[in-house]
């Protein structure tokens, strides 16, 4: 696919390749992935698609934050030549999460981070992680119930 992504001359093509690496289970394809979404060889208003897939993924969604947590230094130099690709990027990539815990963690790591370029992604994703980790809580068992109840688990 990452072959494909740098063949083709299709924006959908490219578009198409971020995605479907994305949907990778294999934390080493994950982090291959990462680098080359912030490589030169990713145009960098593409970047946030990546953050999608992997946010789409609920088996990695979890590498895409701490790549972000450990990387963060070149991630906002990388995508802060366009802040709207940035905000996207955080936006996109940190709201699937449904765990407190996740939601205090990013809001810690932010907190003493100059966030002027991307506040309102962070009130987005916080409150995102709020609505689904609240959700889950309150209907897991009972979206578990139906599930079984009509096979698919």
């Amino acid at each position: 696919m990452k072959e494909e992504s740098l063949r083709t001359d299709s924006v959908d093509g490219k578009e198409i390749c971020l995605a479907a690496m994305g949907r990778t289970k294999d934390p080493a394809l994950v982090q291959d992935y990462l680098e080359f979404i912030f490589s030169d060889k990713v145009a960098i208003q593409d970047a946030h698609n990546g953050a999608v897939s992997l946010a789409a993924n609920s088996k990695v969604r979890h590498l895409l934050w701490e790549y972000m947590k450990t990387n963060w230094a070149s991630v906002e130099a990388h995508l802060s030549s366009n802040n709207v690709v940035l905000e996207r990027f955080i936006r996109m990539g940190l709201s699937k999460f449904a765990d407190h815990k996740i939601g205090e963690d990013i809001a810690s790591f932010f907190a003493r981070k100059n966030t002027g370029a991307y506040a309102r992604a962070l009130i987005i994703v916080s409150d995102n992680i709020r609505t689904n980790a609240s959700y889950k809580e309150r209907d897991q068992a009972l979206v578990l119930e139906w599930l079984q109840a009509h096979g698919y688990v």
